[in-house]
């Protein structure tokens, strides 16, 4: 059944925490207690904790059963998150904060990414996305699909990837690199640099 898990300063580094867990499918690891001096990874297999050099690692078998892999939903903290990049972690919502984030949709549903504040790289995978870098210069790849990306504030960089969709650059100087299946694209307020590709 899906696991519902809260991680605070007091339980990120205890094993016995982790051990108790059940992270079957469709479960939600919310972060945002933390503060911003913990960085966090996320992979399909593991979750590792950076302080100030200091690393804590749990994985797949330090639980008492299910897989990292099955967690869909994940709210950061204010530090630096990375969540994704290896097959089968499939969002349906990824929440970042203040920090630069690194978001990578591995799954089939698609889902929604949202960077927060701070220098984000968000990146769809083959459903349908909807992408929203938030505040600071961000990086967001469409992916495959009928997907949804809008910058938001400052200079960022999107990419429509094969997917179909809208591109929305948002407030800034951006730089929007249109598909040959992109249904919309627009800088919006700024200077903006816009590539349309070539039928």
């Amino acid at each position: 059944m899906p696991a519902f898990i809260v991680i605070t300063t007091s339980n990120f580094y205890d094993p016995s925490f982790w051990s108790g867990l059940d992270i079957g499918p469709n479960s939600t690891i919310d972060a945002s207690a933390l503060n911003d001096q913990v960085d966090i990874t996320i992979t399909g297999n593991s979750i590792e904790f950076n302080v100030a050099g200091y690393n804590w690692t749990f994985s797949d078998s330090d639980l008492a059963s299910g897989s990292f892999s099955e967690v869909v939903q994940f709210e950061g903290n204010d530090g630096n998150s990375t969540v994704g990049g290896s097959v089968g972690l499939d969002a349906s919502g990824y929440i970042g904060g203040s920090g630069d984030d690194t978001f990578v949709d591995d799954g089939l549903d698609g889902g929604a990414l949202d960077g927060g504040d701070g220098d984000d790289i968000l990146t769809g995978g083959v459903g349908n996305n909807n992408i929203d870098g938030g505040k600071g210069n961000d990086i967001l790849h469409g992916g495959d699909g009928n997907n949804n990306l809008d910058g938001g504030h400052d200079d960022d960089i999107l990419y429509a990837d094969n997917g179909s969709g809208n591109l929305i650059g948002g407030h800034g100087d951006d730089i929007v690199y249109a598909g040959l299946n992109t249904t919309y694209a627009a800088g919006g307020s700024g200077s903006d640099t816009l590539y349309v590709p070539k039928v």
